[in-house]
C-alpha cells in the first residue's frame, strides 16, 4: 500500500470516526430528553395507593408510557373519544405492544357495572380534569371557579 492509499484511508478512517462520534452525542442528547422528561413525572403515593402524573408537553411520551405501562398486563387506557383509541391502539402495535382495547372514558362510565370486579388498574390518557369535573358537578349546577393541586410530596 502506498503512501497515497495510507492517506485516503486514514482520512477515511478520521470521517467514520467523526461520523460515530457525531451519532453518539445525538444518542446522549435524546437520552438526556427523555431524563428530563421522566423527572417532571410526579409518584402521588399515600400508603398503598400510588398514582404516577405524567404531566409532559406534545409529543414527549405521555401516551407511550401508559402503552409501556399496559404491555402484558390486564390494566385498560381510559381516553377521550374513539379516535384517541384507534390512535392508542395502531401506536401500541407499532410499539410492538400488546393492550386491551382502549375504552372511551365516558363509555367506561356508562358500563361500570361490566368493570366491576375487573382485576387490572386504570391508565388515563390525556385527562381532561376540568371535562372530568364538570360531569360530576354539572348535573347538580355547580359553578366551578378554580381548582387546586398539591405537585410535591405531601406529609
Amino acid at each position: 500500500m502506498g503512501f497515497k492509499n495510507l492517506i485516503e484511508a486514514n482520512e477515511k478512517l478520521i470521517k467514520t470516526i467523526y461520523e460515530r462520534e457525531k451519532r453518539i452525542a445525538e444518542l446522549e442528547n435524546q437520552l438526556a430528553d427523555v431524563y428530563r422528561r421522566q423527572a417532571n413525572d410526579r409518584i402521588l403515593n399515600k400508603g398503598d395507593d400510588t398514582m404516577i402524573i405524567i404531566a409532559r408537553g406534545k409529543g414527549e411520551g405521555k401516551t407511550s408510557e401508559l402503552i409501556k405501562m399496559a404491555d402484558g398486563t390486564q390494566n385498560i387506557i381510559l381516553c377521550k373519544n374513539t379516535l384517541s383509541a384507534r390512535r392508542i391502539q395502531e401506536q401500541a402495535k407499532t410499539m410492538g405492544c400488546k393492550i386491551n382495547k382502549p375504552i372511551v372514558f365516558a363509555e367506561f362510565i356508562g358500563s361500570l357495572k361490566k368493570y366491576i370486579s375487573f382485576p387490572g388498574k386504570l391508565l388515563i390518557d390525556d385527562v381532561d380534569l376540568q371535562g372530568l369535573l364538570r360531569y360530576y358537578f354539572g348535573p347538580y349546577r355547580f359553578e366551578i371557579e378554580a381548582v387546586t393541586l398539591t405537585t410535591g410530596e405531601e406529609e
